[in-house]
């Protein structure tokens, strides 16, 4: 008998109950370990469930549609983003998609309480409310800023929809950062009861099966969505769920009648992926009535904080499994302390759990018999251990307004991890657990708050007797180890919206390879910031020279060291000014990747890291003018203040285009009047590439790079890029001399007038080597060839908007398989030296006998007949053939 499958389905059922514990309320999908075979990779719309929508349905563009891009707010750009460029295309054809709407969030945007944990169920919508939108240009191209973490971009257009993450860690794509826009699929599920009423709360989950074979799907794409007061459940953006290798698979709707009660009850529909409907699938419910529960604290009801859940207690294992993978959230309670769970099954009984806290009471009752009837379930807190005291951080202030992890250890107790919110004054009351013994001992107790890139604190509850009922532990202490340093952080002038960060960093033992002082963070020392101003840093810390690096929303000062033990410590930062700039622009040039660099009189810092953070601080990306005019804003934020020189840069250009110096910040009222409509009209000018070869178009994702010459540092290149035959390039006015590149042909040297210039890249010389004595080669054996270049010089890098390198990724591939005897790498021209290697299986033998050993390209070069060991050969196949059988 297989008992494998009862047991995976009562560890399932155990999870299912334990994420319920631990989750938070909000939250309305189990976790993965409660289906282990669940393939979500993107979850569509929370909020779109809720909308009060009415029963006839729309197409799949319309769930897409959104307002203007003009008319949706947006927060300022911060002064430091990096400035991102992203090619949307059309996925079928991969066009460029002019117009498409743009939208973007960062790690680093600000989320409103009300909108945070959407960003998983509703990420495009989030991005529309809080973050930043644009449109592509009509080359398909939007310029997004990003933070140090990249952006998560959403595109739409058409009824079609594409997102992906850029920036960050990741490393530039060779084609430059895209987004593919494919049909956005939209299905829509009307719910209604027996009645033919819509049907409100009601779960509604997607699975995918072969319908043929499985009865009981068992893989859930997405989450479950709950449906509106109208009976609408809507799912967007179903063609993400679907991982390639599913894309044609057949897929299951199921509804479970009772959302958050598993049930063998379903109502269900068929469809396929190819023939999503555009009208909603009706599923009907079978007849229902309702369960009300309440909890019952100390002889009151608990109005605030409790959610309830019910589950199926006639279904054997297999099918709770089975009925939990539709589960819905929790009915919260009202304020008379009811809560409403939604439909069930009639003629059941079932098991009604409530949560509060991190404790839950169960109990089981008998369900409703008739249509509409309601049953009352009342639960009580008879054995409940509550802790109750004051949470103290490490300068023995109020821990307000922080959330807090307990794990514990008491006799007698069901235990599991718990948590809980301090108010404004630290203070806290846990329901801590459930003890089956009137008074039980402690045996021990950890308090952890965890703290955004901060270590996290910890406290200890000395062993001691616990009651059931109330437990007071009075002032709690986080312990933090001795003091390193304490303070105060001073912001002149004050500002609400400036924060500062403080970092520790430890001189290291060994300088670096130039020589210069090595400073390392300090990631084990607890650091701890109040709103006053004051700060504290601890932990166990040997003898050694440290500093303090500050940074945030302001000016960034220059590392402060410290002696340790210190305790008087005043930092004083400086809040800044903003400035800015409006440049008149050609016509038609509003995409113009222009930027200003603001380069301070003095001496720069010599901290690596401050001149860093400052270079942000003094370089704006220019954003089109908001009143669609032919100019472009830059705008700066937190300068220090000094006299400037402004630098109006182009990327890929050696000179600036315009320089205004002796700039004062702060600026006099109303500004300086040269930063006012700076006229560039004339100083700059578009000119088209379009690079074509005999073998035709480049493939999807080859770039065309294009350099105006001469470039200014040997060492790094600046220049454009473009995807396919086209590269758009930015030059001053008249006859520009450029060099086009394209993987796999020779560089291109060309002047260019106005408009659009044509070139033909040609490819690079190739070479035909024969190979004599090489003996027919047994299966699973190759020849594999390099040829290196003799004169190689060192590649400069090179960087655009959209991509960077080494400009020796450019160079023709100098490896080759030999096939029949033969083989025709194409290295290019001058004299190359010759390896070759038997491979099989991951093993290899070099040969060494090979002549010539050194070979020239050029064109029209004869062919070359390379002689081989035929010993050599036969001794070396013989050691493959001998260290595959071992």
């Amino acid at each position: 008998m297989n008992r494998g499958i009862p047991l995976a389905a009562l560890v399932a059922l155990s999870a299912l109950v334990a994420w319920w514990l631990l989750r938070d309320g909000e939250d309305p999908a189990p976790p993965a370990a409660i289906v282990p075979e669940q393939i979500t990779t993107q979850v569509a719309d929370q909020a779109a469930s809720e909308r009060e929508a009415t029963p006839a349905a729309t197409a799949a563009p319309e769930a897409t549609r959104i307002a203007p891009a003009a008319a949706i707010a947006q927060p300022p750009i911060p002064a430091d983003a990096l400035w991102l460029e992203v090619l949307v295309v059309d996925g079928a054809t991969d066009r460029p998609v002019a117009g498409a709407e743009v939208l973007w969030t960062t790690t680093s945007m600000y989320v409103p309480a009300a909108e945070r944990g959407q960003e998983n169920w509703d990420p495009d919508g989030v991005a529309r409310r809080c973050g930043w939108h644009t449109r592509a240009d009509t080359n398909g191209r939007a310029r997004v800023a990003g933070d140090a973490n990249g952006a998560t971009v959403h595109a739409l257009h058409g009824g079609h929809y594409g997102t992906a993450h850029i920036g960050g860690k990741q490393p530039v794509p060779p084609a430059g950062w895209r987004i593919e826009l494919v049909t956005d699929l939209t299905l829509r599920v009307l719910v209604l009861d027996a009645v033919d009423q819509p049907a409100a709360g009601i779960s509604v989950a997607i699975h995918a099966a072969d319908t043929e074979t499985v009865k009981r799907p068992q893989t859930r794409i997405g989450s479950p969505r709950l449906t509106s007061s109208q009976g609408i459940a809507e799912f967007r953006h179903l063609q993400r769920w679907l991982p390639p290798n599913r894309i044609d698979a057949a897929i299951r709707l199921l509804l479970r009648a009772v959302a958050s009660l598993p049930s063998l009850d379903a109502a269900e529909a068929t469809f396929g992926l190819d023939a999503i409907p555009s009208e909603p699938i009706v599923l009907r419910l079978p007849p229902t009535g309702r369960l009300i529960a309440q909890l019952r604290h100390e002889g009151r009801p608990v109005t605030a904080g409790v959610h309830f859940l019910a589950i199926n207690a006639d279904a054997g294992m297999v099918e709770r499994h089975d009925a939990s993978l539709g589960v819905g959230p929790g009915a919260p309670c009202g304020a008379d302390g009811w809560g409403h769970l939604p439909p069930v099954p009639l003629g059941r009984s079932f098991t009604v759990f409530a949560r509060w806290s991190d404790t839950v009471i169960e109990t089981t009752t008998i369900g409703p018999v008739r249509a509409g009837e309601e049953v009352r379930v009342e639960l009580v807190t008879a054995d409940i251990i509550t802790i109750l005291g004051r949470l103290l951080g490490p300068l023995d202030q109020p821990l307000a307004n922080a959330e807090v992890g307990v794990s514990f250890d008491i006799e007698g107790a069901r235990v599991a991890g718990a948590r809980f919110t301090t108010d404004a004054a630290g203070r806290f009351t846990c329901q801590l657990t459930r003890s089956t013994l009137a008074r039980a001992p402690l045996r021990k107790m950890l308090l952890t708050h965890a703290r955004h890139n901060e270590p996290l604190l910890r406290a200890t509850v000395p062993p001691r007797e616990v009651v059931v009922g109330r437990n007071d532990f009075g002032d709690i202490r986080f312990n933090t180890g001795p003091l390193v340093v304490a303070g105060r952080v001073v912001v002149a002038p004050p500002d609400p919206g400036t924060y500062a960060t403080l970092s520790v960093e430890e001189l290291a033992e060994a300088r670096g390879a130039d020589g210069k002082e090595r400073w390392e963070p300090q990631r084990t020392l607890i650091t701890s910031q109040y709103p006053d101003g004051t700060f504290e840093v601890r932990g166990e810390a040997k003898p050694a020279r440290r500093r303090l690096r500050v940074t945030g929303r302001i000016v960034p000062p220059p590392p402060l060291e410290f002696r340790t033990g210190e305790s008087d410590l005043t930092i004083t930062v400086t809040t800044g000014s903003g400035m800015s700039a409006n440049c008149l622009v050609p016509a038609g040039m509003r995409d113009l990747p222009l930027r200003g660099v603001l380069r301070p009189a003095g001496t720069p810092p010599t901290d690596d890291e401050l001149r860093r953070q400052l270079q942000h601080h003094f370089t704006s990306s220019g954003t089109a003018a908001d009143d669609g005019s032919e100019a472009i804003n830059l705008r700066w934020q937190l300068l220090p203040a000094g006299t400037y020189t402004l630098d109006l840069e182009v990327l890929g250009l050696q000179a600036p285009l315009a320089t205004v110096p002796d700039l004062v910040v702060p600026q006099p009222t109303p500004g300086d009047p040269r930063l006012t409509d700076i006229d560039l009209r004339g100083r700059i000018r578009r000119l088209t590439v379009v690079a074509k070869a005999d073998s035709g178009p480049p493939s999807a994702g080859e770039l065309t790079l294009a350099f105006v010459l001469p470039q200014p540092d040997p060492r790094k290149w600046n220049g454009f890029s473009g995807a396919g035959e086209e590269v758009t390039v930015f030059c001053p006015p008249g006859p520009t001399e450029l060099q086009v590149l394209r993987a796999g042909f020779r560089p291109a040297r060309i002047v260019a007038g106005e408009g659009t210039t044509t070139i033909r890249l040609e490819p690079w010389p190739s070479l035909e080597l024969r190979f004599s004595n090489l003996p027919e080669l047994p299966d699973g054996v190759t020849l594999r060839g390099r040829l290196s270049d003799v004169d190689a010089v060192d590649e400069p890098d090179f960087q655009t908007m959209t991509t960077g390198g080494s400009l020796a990724s450019m160079r023709p591939m100098r490896r080759f398989e030999v096939k029949n005897g033969r083989a025709t790498p194409a290295p290019g021209e001058g004299t190359f030296e010759l390896a070759l290697v038997l491979t099989s299986n991951g093993k290899h033998r070099p040969l060494r006998s090979i002549t010539p050993l050194r070979v020239v390209g050029s064109v029209n070069q004869a062919p070359i007949v390379v002689q081989l060991d035929a010993d050599e050969v036969r001794t070396a196949l013989a050691e493959l053939a001998a260290s595959s059988t071992k």
